[in-house]
């Protein structure tokens, strides 16, 4: 196995996916609402830490150039991210995240228009 594969597949790596994650899944409840930023925030970050993914959130792993070599890792391991983070807002915030392509420019946007919410 290569060191590519090696790294992408062990269960300890922020790419790694298990074959049972959902894209389409909410992981917290409530959705955000422009009331909530701060709880919100507080569960979603808790749930993307547990699920070694908040590095795509937070902007700790950035995005890897297209002639990467664990780009198609980081590539897909931030849309399962994205996903998350589309289906973890109300529908009124929906529409201002869905064409946005990167984790950390989601959740940096998020926070600079709800975290005064409350």
């Amino acid at each position: 196995m290569s060191e590519k594969q090696d790294e992408s597949l062990s269960v300890h790596s922020p790419y790694y996916l298990h074959p049972s994650e959902n894209p389409a899944i909410a992981l917290v409840s409530p959705l955000l609402d422009p009331t909530n930023y701060n709880s919100w925030s507080r569960s979603s970050f808790t749930t993307l830490s547990a699920k070694n993914k908040v590095e795509f959130a937070d902007g700790c792993l950035p995005r890897s150039t297209s002639n990467h070599r664990l780009y198609a890792a980081w590539k897909k391991a931030n849309n399962m991210v994205v996903s998350w983070l589309v289906h973890l807002v109300a529908t009124s915030i929906h529409q201002s995240i869905l064409w946005m392509d990167n984790a950390v420019d989601i959740w940096k946007d998020l926070k600079a228009r709800y975290s005064q919410g409350d």
